[in-house]
């Protein structure tokens, strides 16, 4: 599993709406890499460096968003020195990026980007983009939806592959509290499938939906029938979009480090 962390005041105070959240669970658990757990913390070096300390031990990886620009408060990398204990460095690579990026001399606030862990890997300043920056097993992103959507992207081309879960919903015409002590009996039997139930509201055709996802695919089948057997015997289903697995988007022949 990942940790996603988002840092700035900015989504605290509602000053901004996140748009980052959302697209990297949703694209990071199609190729399977579920999230478990999403963390928002302020602009300090103490409440970054906790919350990086924590989900890293604790997680595959973590997907810090926010905070690696030019600017007084991108205060990201050094909070990840202090999480795993080191002092940051000149990285010659981005150092050469922002060169050439930038007019030289670069001014200090600009030059600080350079500034990161020692063995930070950076990738993609070969192909001059603005590149992939990750320290152990922590990836550091921009703030920015559109720069974190490319970054995204891209780190979905680097990692292995790995079983997709396979996804199924079933739209009923009944409300929840009408079928919830079937779901609570059938999640105490599977408990390795996600069941999950959303009322909606307003003009839909329907009133609920019910998704089962899994990585096992047979399991996820078998609570998939068992509901479908169920919601058709109390005359509640009105459709069903039957379990599949997310089609892995092609991938480029990039790899980290490139």
């Amino acid at each position: 599993m990942i940790a996603v962390l988002l840092i700035g005041d900015e989504i605290l105070n509602a000053g901004v709406r996140d748009e980052n959240a959302y697209v990297i669970l949703s694209r990071l658990g199609r190729i399977g890499y579920p999230a478990g757990e999403v963390r928002i913390v302020r602009d300090t070096v103490e409440a970054i460096s906790k919350a990086v300390r924590e989900l890293s031990s604790r997680y595959e990886f973590v997907i810090c968003s926010g905070g690696i620009g030019p600017t007084h408060d991108d205060i990201t990398a050094e909070a990840v020195g202090v999480a795993f204990g080191v002092d940051l460095v000149e990285q010659s690579e981005m150092r050469a990026f922002l060169e050439e990026r930038y007019e030289t001399p670069l001014t200090p606030m600009v030059a600080k980007m350079a500034q990161l862990p020692p063995g930070t890997n950076v990738m993609g300043c070969r192909n001059r983009r603005w590149p992939v920056i990750k320290y152990q097993n922590v990836y550091l992103l921009p703030g920015l939806p559109r720069a974190l959507r490319d970054k995204i992207d891209r780190i979905t081309e680097m990692l292995p592959e790995r079983t997709r879960p396979a996804n199924g919903s079933l739209y009923l015409s009944a409300d929840e509290g009408e079928f919830a002590d079937a779901l609570d009996e059938l999640q105490v039997d599977y408990p390795e499938v996600s069941v999950g139930s959303y009322p909606v509201m307003g003009s839909y055709e329907y009133h609920s939906r019910v998704t089962v996802t899994g990585s096992d695919e047979a399991r996820v089948q078998d609570v998939f029938e068992r509901l479908e057997a169920l919601f058709t015997d109390r005359g509640m289903l009105l459709r069903t979009e039957r379990p599949d697995r997310e089609q892995r988007p092609a991938a480029n022949k990039g790899r980290e480090g490139e």
